[in-house]
C-alpha cells in the first residue's frame, strides 16, 4: 500500500455535549483534548494437553472511555458547569467529537450496546488542579463511559 499524502492535525477538532441527545452544546472553545481509551475485545485462550500453542477465541468488547479536558471557567453556561451539573444529578451525557471541523469529517458519538446514540455515564468530573508556581491556564476534566462509539458524519 502506498504512503498516504492525507492527514489531519490533532489540534483541530469539535466536541459537543447534550443532556438528551437532541440539543447540542458546542464546547470546542473550552476543550483542550479528547482521549479515548479501552474498548478492547476480550480474548479467551485455552491450552490443551496436546500442542504447544493455545486455542484463541474472540469475545465481546469492553466499554469505551473518553477523557475530556477543558479550560476551567466559572460561567453558569460554560462547559465545566454544564457537565458538573449533570454529574452531580447522576444524569448521563451524550458526547460527540469530530477530528477536524469540516462538514464531511467523521464524528464519534457515545452509543449503547445496540449501536444507537446514547448518554454515557459520567464517572468523574474533576475541578482544576491549582499551582501557585505557574501561569498556566486552569483546566478541568471529565470522563465518560459508554458501550461503544458510533461513527457518523458531522451534522
Amino acid at each position: 500500500m502506498a504512503q498516504t499524502t492525507d492527514g489531519i492535525s490533532k489540534s483541530n477538532f469539535k466536541v459537543e455535549v447534550s443532556a438528551a441527545g437532541s440539543v447540542w452544546t458546542d464546547i470546542s472553545g473550552f476543550a483542550t483534548s479528547v482521549t479515548p481509551s479501552d474498548g478492547d475485545r476480550i480474548v479467551g485462550e485455552q491450552q490443551t494437553a496436546d500442542g504447544d500453542s493455545p486455542i484463541i477465541k474472540a469475545g465481546k468488547r469492553n466499554s469505551v472511555k473518553l477523557e475530556i479536558n477543558i479550560v476551567y471557567t466559572k460561567g453558569a453556561t460554560d462547559a465545566f458547569k454544564v457537565v458538573w451539573d449533570l454529574f452531580e444529578s447522576g444524569a448521563g451525557v451524550y458526547v460527540r467529537y469530530a477530528p477536524g471541523t469540516v462538514a464531511t469529517s467523521l464524528q464519534f458519538t457515545t452509543a449503547n450496546s445496540a449501536g444507537a446514540a446514547a448518554a454515557a455515564v459520567i464517572t468523574n468530573c474533576l475541578p482544576p488542579e491549582m499551582d501557585s508556581s505557574t501561569g498556566d491556564v486552569a483546566t478541568a476534566s471529565f470522563t465518560v463511559v459508554c458501550s461503544q462509539l458510533l461513527e457518523g458524519t458531522v451534522s
